[in-house]
């Protein structure tokens, strides 16, 4: 196989706690993440001569050595000592900086590519910690569906998938950096979100998991994007009140459909809503 298209999909938080930091300068977190429909698509070719290059249609990415996809493609060459080399050519729909992961999921897209165009007989066994390697959510991704994540992010447990589900985003022009969020985290009250929705995820219970929905990094992310305040009123106004943001932010996950007249307010905001549904596993040991 000379040329692949592979889908990375998009993931979202529904629960995520900030335990403390650790020495090495992360933070010890636990999460129940969910994988969505919200797809960007990877174009991957083999090539005779060594070295990868890496082209993406958004100008708001780096492209080239700079790309987690080029370090997971790098890796993985030199760990399987693969011949030649592979040009990347990433189509954008997931925003950046939005919490969604969408480096990391292209990162484990190109990892699961590799796979499939050199025939590589590989369990998760042995890929979770190359995917570790180039970055914290690139594990979960390999895994996809519902999954526990903890550690720094590194750290995945499978549980069962929750049912199809509609969900709403929110999404702001612009991101907010993963490291600048962390930075300006102060951690006050450990509520210990995920383990109490985790019940839920084991009944198939989606109200039990909605009831402990949240995020620890909301008011970091709120500090630096007071916009994100604006959002939740707007919700709260609007009898909304199910919501929270994904990852560092600034996206804002919403569990409900979204009327039209709040939709016609956030659009005036230059806010995007974007509506998706929940993934199921695809990737098996």
């Amino acid at each position: 196989m000379r040329e692949l298209i592979i889908e990375a999909p998009a993931k979202v938080n529904l629960t995520l706690d900030i335990l403390g930091k650790r020495k090495d300068g992360y933070h010890n977190l636990e999460s129940l993440m969910q994988a969505v429909d919200l797809k960007d698509k990877i174009y991957l070719q083999k090539e005779k001569s060594e070295g990868f290059a890496v082209s993406t249609s958004s100008d708001s990415i780096p492209e080239g050595g700079d790309n987690i996809a080029y370090s997971s493609a790098r890796l993985m060459f030199q760990r399987f000592n693969l011949d030649g080399g592979l040009s990347i050519h990433i189509e954008k729909n997931i925003p950046t900086e939005g919490g969604l992961g969408g480096g990391s999921s292209d990162a484990a897209a190109v990892i699961r590519g590799i796979i499939r165009m050199y025939s590589l007989s590989l369990g998760l066994s042995e890929l979770l910690p190359l995917a570790a390697a180039v970055g914290s959510d690139v594990p979960f991704f390999l895994r996809g569906g519902t999954a526990l994540i903890s550690g720094r992010g590194e750290k995945v447990w499978e549980v069962p998938d929750l049912p199809q589900l509609e969900l709403s985003l929110i999404v702001f022009p612009e991101g907010l950096p993963t490291k600048e969020v962390y930075q300006n985290y102060n951690l006050t009250k450990k509520r210990y979100r995920t383990r109490k929705a985790l019940a839920g995820v084991y009944d198939l219970n989606w109200e039990e998991v909605k009831k402990h929905a949240g995020n620890d990094l909301e008011n970091a992310a709120c500090t630096l994007k007071p916009e994100i305040r604006e959002v939740f009123n707007i919700l709260r106004e609007n009898n909304c009140y199910k919501f929270h943001l994904s990852g560092s932010g600034p996206t804002v996950v919403v569990y409900s459909h979204l009327s039209q007249k709040i939709q016609d307010r956030l659009e005036r905001l230059s806010l995007k809503i974007i509506g998706v549904r929940t993934l199921r596993k695809d990737f098996n040991d």
